[in-house]
C-alpha cells in the first residue's frame, strides 16, 4: 500500500495467464518489543522480524508475478503462482532481503449450486536476508501453509489449516 508503480501483461493464450511487476517504497515503521530477561530483570529490546524494514536507504521493493488459470471443467478450475520480492535495506542490519513462493488454489463451484463450493489452497514461501556484516551468515527461512474450506450452504462453511515457518524472530 506504498507509493509505486504496477505493469501488468495478460497473455494471448488460451488459459488465463498475467504477468506483473512492481516498483514501490519500503514505506512503514519498525517494530520494537521489550521483554524481562534474567533473574536481574533488566529490560532488553527485541525488533519483530520485518522481511524489508522501511529504515535505511530509500532503494524500491520490487515485486513480480505469474498467475496462470485453466479450466479443468465447468465446475472446477486450478490457479498456479508464481511470486519474488527483492530489495536493498542498507541500514544497521541489512544488507538486503528477498523472498519467492510458489501457490496452487484448486476451486470446485457447481454451476447448478452457487451456495456450495470447495477451495483447497497451499503456498510454500522461501527467502533469505544478506547482513551488513560479510563476517555473519545470511538467514535462509522458509514456510507453507496449507487450507482446505467447504461451503455446505448460503449460511455454513468448514475449513482446516495448517502452517509452519522458521522465521528469524530477531536481526
Amino acid at each position: 500500500r506504498s507509493p509505486g508503480i504496477e505493469l501488468s501483461w495478460l497473455a494471448p493464450v488460451p488459459w488465463y495467464s498475467k504477468a506483473t511487476v512492481q516498483m514501490g517504497s519500503r514505506y512503514g515503521h519498525a517494530h520494537e518489543h521489550a521483554h524481562k530477561h534474567g533473574e536481574e530483570g533488566h529490560d532488553e529490546a527485541h525488533h519483530a522480524f520485518e522481511l524489508f524494514p522501511s529504515d535505511g536507504n530509500t532503494r524500491p521493493l520490487w515485486v513480480a508475478r505469474l498467475e496462470n488459470m485453466a479450466e479443468l471443467n465447468q465446475d472446477t478450475s486450478l490457479m498456479l503462482g508464481l511470486s519474488g520480492a527483492t530489495s536493498t535495506i542498507h541500514n544497521h542490519h541489512l544488507e538486503s532481503s528477498r523472498i519467492g513462493g510458489a501457490d496452487l488454489t484448486l476451486k470446485w463451484s457447481p454451476l447448478d449450486n452457487p451456495y456450495r463450493n470447495l477451495v483447497w489452497q497451499t503456498e510454500y514461501l522461501v527467502g533469505r536476508q544478506k547482513p551488513m556484516d560479510q563476517r555473519e551468515e545470511a538467514r535462509d527461512f522458509d514456510g507453507w501453509y496449507s487450507f482446505l474450506n467447504y461451503r455446505f450452504n448460503r449460511n455454513w462453511r468448514a475449513g482446516v489449516r495448517y502452517d509452519e515457518t522458521d522465521l528469524p524472530m530477531h536481526p
